[in-house]
């Protein structure tokens, strides 16, 4: 199980699923969409949305005073408008959107700023309770009103004044949410006169990226690789693997905590196809397979045969039998029984002409 900062700050859809009923949860739909999209979030949430849950409009709660959108309301009109959906003190608040994760966050950090702890996002979202053939609706449920206690917790905003400020100090790193393409300004604002780029010194970690695609879940907080390079010729692999960690490093950000653990590396090695075991390697190959096969460049990971070739002073024939397809070495690998039985042949075939070719230079010797 994925180990989080905050791990209070997400619940499963099981564990919905087993609370829904509970008296002191509550459901809340948080689904937003950007300007001239259809349908839009109401229209979403109308059609289909988690028993109980009522919907968290994030363009008409705020500050309409303002002219600028999604400004934050006073803490009197936030606790009415809290307290009018049903959500309030002693209440745990359950927050998700039809996307998965893209404006439920929005929505549990207004509820935190304003003072309620006792909130957490639906990891997955709809879409995952949706793909676990968990119930919906189209029933909008009657809301008795409660009381929320609502203080907005300043330190969690910044004003456009500190921001400009920070532009020099650079004493906070601002994150850019958006897509890749609004944070480029690549791609057309969505709000008509608004202009396209991004906030100075600002970096972009758009809000998708942060679940997994397929399940919509939060990426989990400590994640492994294992990382194997093809090298070339005259390449030293203790040299590329100082290239390597200095470039993970570099681009690893500050809060990260970042272990690189060396396995072993073996030099680079490569023979040609005019050599004569890789010759009797191909014949052995067309009469196990019944195919002639075709020559390419293929990159390998066994470090070892680049010492039989030092050590011994012979030329080293690899051949393999997997396919591309059949993902060598991953979590998912596996082995055509056919090439299987095919490689052995072609292998007995190889070694026998090998045990001839050495009887015969004895013989002649």
């Amino acid at each position: 199980m994925a180990t989080y900062k905050h791990p209070e700050s997400l619940v499963s859809t099981a564990w919905l699923a087993d609370n829904i009923d509970r008296a002191d949860v509550r459901i809340v739909d948080a689904t937003f969409t950007l300007p001239g999209t259809s349908p839009n979030a109401h229209d979403l949430y109308t059609k289909r949305h988690v028993p109980s849950a009522v919907f968290f409009d994030i363009d008409d709660i705020s500050d309409h005073a303002n002219p600028l959108p999604h400004m934050l309301p006073s803490d009197a009109e936030f606790a009415a408008r809290m307290g009018a959906l049903g959500l309030g003190d002693g209440r745990k608040i359950v927050v998700y959107d039809s996307a998965g994760f893209n404006s439920a966050p929005r929505a549990w950090w207004m509820i935190k700023a304003y003072g309620h702890d006792d909130v957490a996002i639906l990891d997955g979202g709809l879409p995952k309770w949706l793909a676990e053939g968990r119930p919906v609706t189209t029933l909008v449920p009657k809301t008795k009103p409660i009381t929320f206690t609502a203080k907005l917790d300043r330190s969690r905003v910044r004003d456009k004044t500190q921001v400009l400020t920070n532009l020099a100090s650079k004493a906070e790193q601002v994150i850019d949410a958006r897509s890749a393409a609004r944070f480029a300004g690549t791609a057309q604002e969505p709000r008509p006169g608004l202009r396209a780029g991004h906030i100075p010194g600002s970096i972009n970690i758009p809000i998708d990226s942060l679940a997994n695609p397929q399940t919509k879940t939060v990426l989990p907080a400590v994640a492994m690789a294992k990382i194997s390079m093809r090298l070339v010729p005259n390449q030293d692999p203790n040299a590329i693997a100082d290239l390597f960690e200095a470039y993970v490093k570099k681009l690893a950000p500050k809060t990260m905590e970042l272990k690189i653990t060396r396995m072993h590396g073996g030099k680079p090695w490569m023979t040609s196809f005019d050599n004569p075991f890789v010759q009797a390697a191909g014949r052995a190959i067309e009469k196990g397979f019944g195919q002639k096969p075709v020559f390419t460049r293929e990159g390998g990971s066994i470090p070892v045969v680049s010492t039989f070739q030092e050590e011994l002073g012979l030329p080293s024939v690899l051949f393999g039998v997997g396919l591309p397809d059949e993902n060598a070495h991953a979590p998912n690998e596996k082995l055509d029984i056919a090439n299987f039985h095919g490689g052995i042949i072609a292998s007995a075939i190889l070694y026998q002409e090998i045990a001839d070719s050495a009887a015969a230079d004895r013989s002649r010797g």
